[in-house]
């Protein structure tokens, strides 16, 4: 009597956990842009009740998308993400080329991005000059710290990512509760004129 052979299934580890996990998320929802676009479409659009609904419909389009990838994950709760859901709906051929753009273009256009928003926010804080090469060189640097941290392990960049994401929060909280405490009510800094004007 022969005994059925089953394919070996090989899980991630699971070791990041809540906290970490939380953080993860987190942080890729609070990209770069938050921090960097308000002056730009402030300086485009110089009604601020035109602003806020852009943002709040913005918003409400990223939340039908949010609960769409949590149907989706729920249904197919596999390692994978959207690979995996294109796998199923499309086949092997768009999920292939979905990765490796996401691995040769999605990815890498996004840390640079946000490494670059993190050396300007960082000379700026600093009050030097944020000239191109010094800019480069910072986020050059930051990508290396943190593909080091990942490389340690699961825990070493969930604990990085915890820490990242604790200082974006942070610094949005700051930027809500001192817009109430120093804005006095007013809207002029939502105007054309009071924009951050770009050379």
């Amino acid at each position: 009597m022969t005994t059925p052979v089953h394919p070996e299934t090989h899980d991630l580890r699971r070791v990041i956990g809540l906290a970490g996990g939380i953080a993860l998320i987190v942080g890729i929802t609070i990209g770069s842009g938050i921090f960097r676009t308000p002056p730009t479409i402030a300086g485009l659009v110089p009604n601020p009740l035109v602003i806020m609904g852009l943002w709040t419909a913005f918003g409400l389009i990223s939340i039908c998308g949010a609960l769409a990838v949590a149907e989706l994950s729920t249904l197919l709760p596999r390692a994978g993400g959207v690979y995996v859901f294109l796998r199923e709906a499309y086949g092997d051929a768009a999920a292939f080329v979905f990765g490796w753009l996401y691995v040769l273009v999605t990815t890498p256009t996004a840390v640079a991005t946000l490494a670059t928003v993190f050396a300007e926010f960082l000379l700026n804080l600093l009050g030097v000059a944020a000239n191109t090469a010094t800019v480069q060189m910072i986020a050059i640097a930051a990508i290396i710290a943190l593909t080091g941290a990942n490389v340690l392990g699961a825990r070493v960049g969930a604990a990085v990512s915890e820490v990242t994401t604790l200082v974006k929060v942070t610094a949005l909280t700051a930027i809500i509760i001192g817009a109430f405490l120093l804005g006095h009510g007013s809207l002029s800094h939502l105007t054309e004129g009071g924009a951050v004007q770009r050379g």
